[in-house]
């Protein structure tokens, strides 16, 4: 059996950490994300929160089975559909005034949480160091082509931002803009990190703890994932244009329509190509529709 953290439940006076993992459909990965949980042994009390989103395969059952061995709550946030919501039930459920978000698919390097939480302490508001190398094939590593964070969080004008797997903050921080904007349809974390950098005048900061991220490796995944990120991209810009966002120039959209003409005409030569002809492909297909839905030009 695996070696685990200890399993007696945190009030809200000792509970030093609340993590909260929002859950749909995440077999066959939760499992290794929860493993890795196991493995933490931080010196001060925290809970587990699994937030499902209307899981059908299991995810709930196996994430109750670790009752024994993690301080895990798992509750039913099926009522909303999308991580925002349940990444919203997630903390209010929390007892702690410290938070850290997880995803599912993700799994935590040795020493997350005792590094995530002395973060929080010092700096507020901040983001784990992304590893892509360590759970993906070198394939969809470049196909997706994520920039390491080695100099720092990417600023997507106006503010810095991470994925909401890899968040850590204090409570009264994600508290004071209302958590996740649960009407986006994308981008949410992007859109939380700005709204709580720009409300409470504090700058993300990243942190010593590693998030190994798990990249999408089948085509129709990959396409879907990068069609919801155009569709929302477009809606994401509408809120946020006023603030400075900006969008593609016309010469951008087509250099990227190029691009994915050039890698999908080049599948046959490997699999980089297709899968990054199939990604562009996604998020040229969802550009479009944000702009037809949204009554704006964002391609």
């Amino acid at each position: 059996m695996t070696e685990c953290a200890p399993s007696e439940a945190s009030n809200g006076e000792d509970c030093r950490l609340s993590v909260v993992i929002a859950c749909f459909n995440g077999m066959p990965y939760l499992k290794e994300q929860l493993d890795a949980l196991c493995r933490e042994d931080p010196p001060f009390h925290w809970e587990l929160i699994v937030a499902d989103n209307g899981s059908t395969d299991g995810s709930k059952e196996l994430a109750r089975s670790y009752s024994g061995r993690l301080p895990i709550r798992v509750l039913d946030a099926s009522d909303i559909g999308g991580p925002a919501h349940a990444r919203n039930r997630g903390v209010a459920a929390a007892r702690s005034e410290q938070i850290a978000t997880l995803d599912a698919d993700d799994i935590i390097s040795p020493g997350y949480l005792q590094k995530v939480q002395t973060a929080i302490a010092n700096s507020a508001f901040v983001a784990a160091r992304m590893d892509i190398d360590s759970i993906n094939p070198s394939w969809i590593q470049k196909a997706y082509r994520i920039p390491t964070l080695d100099a720092g969080l990417p600023v997507v004008k106006p503010y810095a931002a991470a994925f909401g797997g890899m968040l850590g903050m204090r409570k009264v921080l994600f508290d004071s803009v209302n958590g996740f904007d649960e009407f986006l349809s994308g981008h949410e974390d992007i859109d939380l990190c700005w709204r709580i950098q720009r409300s409470n005048n504090v700058v993300l900061a990243l942190c010593d703890g590693t998030v190994r991220y798990r990249l999408r490796s089948t085509l129709p995944a990959i396409f879907k994932q990068a069609r919801r990120q155009g569709r929302g991209a477009a809606q994401f810009y509408v809120k946020w244009r006023g603030a400075g966002m900006g969008r593609a120039s016309a010469r951008q959209v087509a250099r990227r329509w190029i691009a994915t003409a050039a890698h999908l005409c080049l599948a046959w030569r490997s699999k980089t190509h297709l899968a990054r002809g199939i990604h562009l492909l996604g998020l040229n297909v969802g550009c479009l529709e944000g702009s037809i839905i949204n009554r704006v030009l964002f391609m």
